[in-house]
């Protein structure tokens, strides 16, 4: 949890200075590769799913949750929270030769049948109607902000990285 902890500060100190427009993507990549042990694809085959969506030739959400290697994790991880032209500028990635997007689209609070399970939310889950959420940012008292308030926000972020970057 520590080494979590402090991949995520680090994650947040950068997307501070240099803003997230374009670039969240990389960094999300970069910091993962970091920190995560090079064995992390046998720790976590059948114990972690992660969401994406495959968006042609019509949008279907894909439950990962067996790994070829720690490069192949990351790339679930990354693309699980692929927002077209937000973390990367592009309007889709691949993952496993196919054409994909942040799971949410389909799958917002995947399915699942584990005994132990960490649900994480990027908005106020209790305001959603959400249960069952581990992780959100209504888990912390001091954050009050409404589900269109963390939309406008991050929309505010990524177009002031894309100013502070020159409209690059």
């Amino acid at each position: 949890m520590e080494e979590a902890l402090k991949a995520t500060k680090i994650l947040a100190e950068d997307c501070r200075l240099r803003g997230t427009a374009f670039r969240l993507g990389a960094v999300l990549k970069d910091v993962l590769d970091k920190f995560l042990p090079d064995d992390v694809h046998f720790r976590s085959n059948g114990r972690v799913r992660v969401a994406v969506t495959q968006i042609l030739w019509r949008p279907r959400g894909l439950l990962v949750d067996q790994f070829d290697s720690k490069e192949d994790l990351i790339n679930a991880v990354f693309t699980s929270s692929f927002i077209p032209g937000y973390v990367a500028p592009r309007p889709a990635t691949m993952f496993s030769n196919r054409l994909c997007i942040d799971g949410g689209l389909t799958l917002f609070m995947p399915p699942t049948s584990a005994t132990q399970t960490i649900r994480v939310c990027a908005f106020p889950a209790s305001r959603l109607g959400l249960q069952g959420i581990g992780i959100s940012p209504d888990c912390n008292p001091e954050s009050q902000a409404t589900p269109r308030e963390v939309v406008a926000k991050k929309l505010l972020q990524c177009c002031n990285g894309w100013v502070d970057q020159g409209g690059k």
